[in-house]
């Protein structure tokens, strides 16, 4: 089912008031996600995109919603590489690439092998093909993937990656990042021990590591992250 979104879920994320009056308005009962990003790209509300799909893909990456954020996406923007900030990139075919440099610009793919990169801050990244990877560059930029062998990488810190495809490993280089992994995958998280960064790779299915469940590193060991943590 497509990820809904509700006044109650805005206020769970301390939503600013701007955001939940502009909701109220716009959504009285409540809303899909890729109608409520398509509006707020509509609006021009940039920031409160970025905003939700940071807080969306903390909460639960699925099929439908980077489907939800390529229609959003396309809604802003019909080109598939963009240069400039809160320049969205999006695309449906297989094989078919986005790509964006500018902050706020975030890049989508659903099809096969179609992967998706960004290098701005907060710029995110999401596609829902097999081994269609999504890659970002920048702080705070998430990446997330659904398909089978869809990698997701992030290099910025406070960086989240995300997979929930089978055989898709997550992986972020940059401190204090976040990693979700599937069946079968493993993930990487970045962590400094006073002198140097270290890498922690944690596998599913090995030391109570969970698919599904967010972890971060901390003192070189893996801790589950919930709720707000993610």
């Amino acid at each position: 089912m497509p990820h809904e979104i509700t006044i109650l879920k805005l206020r769970n994320w301390d939503a600013c008031g701007s955001g939940r009056e502009w909701f109220r308005e716009k959504f009285p009962e409540g809303g899909v996600y890729g109608d409520v990003m398509s509006a707020l790209y509509k609006d021009k509300r940039y920031e409160d995109a970025s905003w939700l799909a940071s807080n969306i893909y903390a909460d639960v990456v699925t099929k439908e919603v980077v489907e939800g954020e390529v229609r959003s996406i396309h809604s802003a923007a019909k080109e598939a590489a963009t240069t400039g900030d809160y320049a969205h990139a999006a695309t449906t075919g297989y094989g078919a690439h986005a790509a964006t440099t500018g902050d706020y610009a975030h890049a989508a793919t659903t099809g096969s092998r179609a992967h998706a990169a960004t290098a701005g801050s907060r710029a995110h990244a999401a596609t829902a093909g097999s081994r269609a990877h999504a890659a970002t560059a920048g702080s705070r930029t998430h990446a997330a993937t659904t398909g089978y062998g869809a990698h997701a990488a992030t290099t910025g810190d406070y960086a989240h990656a995300a997979t929930t495809g089978y055989r898709a490993h997550a992986a972020c280089l940059g401190l204090g990042g976040k990693v979700k992994i599937g069946k079968g995958s493993y993930g990487v998280l970045t962590w400094h021990d006073g002198q140097r960064e270290r890498a922690l790779t944690i596998y599913e299915g090995e030391g109570g590591i969970e698919a599904g469940v967010w972890y971060r590193a901390e003192d070189g060991v893996a801790v589950r992250c919930d709720g707000d943590d993610a």
